[in-house]
């Protein structure tokens, strides 16, 4: 089974401000990026136990560069189109 998680911060589980979302507040954003990252990595655990085979990555919030915090190893992040 092939995935494609597509994520964005401001639905990701301990977010509650709007600073958490923008690079504009760093500390405030690391914060936020460490949040998303950890719900990134429980999807991933969870669909590898389920069976997936390939599982990529894709977060709004890092178009620009890469992932300010690593995924999960059983993930991959697709290439820009």
């Amino acid at each position: 089974m092939r995935v494609l998680i597509a994520t964005d911060m401001e639905g990701a589980a301990g977010i509650d401000r709007m600073e958490q979302c923008h690079p504009m507040y760093p500390e405030a954003f690391a914060m936020g990026c460490r949040h998303l990252m950890a719900d990134i990595n429980a999807c991933i655990r969870g669909l590898r136990r389920g069976g997936a085979t390939e599982i990529k990555e894709w977060t709004r919030e890092w178009l620009e560069g890469p992932s300010p915090f690593e995924a999960h190893p059983a993930a991959s992040r697709p290439s820009p189109p």
